[in-house]
């Protein structure tokens, strides 16, 4: 039987939701291929240091250091960004702001600096793209001056940065981070910005309430191809869904 480790590792993060408060917990575990098909192994619970408090959306700075957003369990919506050590297992925060910190990504020049969405209390909860040292030795600056409603965000190799602006319905635009020039790209758009080894975006279309596909877009060019044709979503009841290829 052919086994084989991979160095990729995988991270969990476990929802649970309600009315008053939201609640998650963030597990590492390795990931081994066996004959061809994944198996999940040695599942390590990291969000102990903040007991059923908001522990989400995770980043890899490298295979040993994590980004991800927390808020303690009596105030779930005061989130700052914290960083994991995987190894010493030591936990730091990074933020400690008034304002709400979401969505941390390593920046792609410079290193040694992080991007994530703020939520501007003070001014109307506005959602704006922000950057910060990761060393901590300065409140950072934004990232896209005049770009807002941001929930979501990918950075990208040609100095775009794809952004997920929340509305009705929601949008993606590739914003020049110099320029500040706004190419739009599509309406009714999955929360997932992914970039591909290409350096393509890769990203969920959702066509109509029966089609969704997967595509990808060249953001030097702006063409895009689907990559999974039609995803086919039937209800089979109130609480789930049958994904058909």
């Amino acid at each position: 039987m052919q086994r084989r480790c991979h160095m990729m590792i995988l991270l969990i993060s476990m929802l649970v939701t309600s009315a008053l408060s939201q609640r998650s917990d963030l597990y590492l575990v390795d990931l081994l291929e066996v004959a061809g098909k994944f198996e999940v192994h040695h599942p390590r619970y990291l969000s102990d240091f903040n007991l059923n408090g908001y522990n989400n959306q995770p980043y890899f700075v490298d295979p040993y250091t994590l980004l991800t957003t927390v808020a303690p369990k009596a105030e779930p919506l005061n989130t700052d960004i914290y960083q994991l050590d995987l190894r010493s297992k030591k936990v730091t925060r990074l933020t400690h702001t008034a304002d709400r910190e979401y969505s941390p990504s390593l920046c792609r020049d410079p290193r040694n600096h992080f991007n994530c969405v703020i939520v501007e209390v003070e001014n109307q909860d506005n959602q704006i793209l922000w950057q910060y040292p990761l060393d901590r030795s300065g409140s950072g600056q934004p990232l896209l001056r005049d770009v807002k409603d941001v929930a979501y965000f990918c950075e990208l190799p040609n100095d775009r940065i794809a952004v997920y602006e929340v509305g009705t319905p929601n949008k993606l635009w590739l914003v020049h981070k110099d320029t500040g020039e706004k190419k739009f790209i599509a309406s009714n758009i999955g929360r997932s910005l992914q970039i591909l080894r290409s350096g393509h975006l890769a990203y969920v279309h959702k066509f109509s309430d029966d089609y969704w596909f997967l595509k990808k877009i060249d953001p030097n060019n702006f063409t895009i191809e689907i990559i999974k044709r039609h995803y086919r979503i039937r209800k089979i009841s109130r609480s789930s869904l049958m994904i058909r290829f």
